[in-house]
């Protein structure tokens, strides 16, 4: 059996992916944890089925004022792909 025979590889879209995008006037985030949902993910995939998992991990702690100065630094985001390699 030839190999091109069987699969074919098409162009693949640049997909629009977001976090938090506002629809219909609201911000797409899960009703029980509040966390923002990226496109195409539903209410729960973060925390259970109706929050049902919410207890199941104790929040983050605050993060230490030494991390203020990265946090509040608006050059810190666009170089984020920078730092991640």
């Amino acid at each position: 059996m030839r190999m091109d025979s069987v699969w074919k590889i098409g162009p693949v879209s640049t997909p629009s992916f977001s976090w938090g995008e506002i629809r219909q006037g609201r911000v797409h985030e899960c009703p029980y944890c509040r966390i923002s949902l990226l496109t195409g993910e539903k209410p729960g995939f973060c925390c259970g089925d109706k929050g049902s998992c919410l207890g199941d991990v104790a929040p983050l702690p605050v993060l230490p004022s030494e991390f203020d100065i990265f946090l509040n630094d608006p050059n810190t985001y666009p170089l984020n792909p920078v730092y991640s390699t």
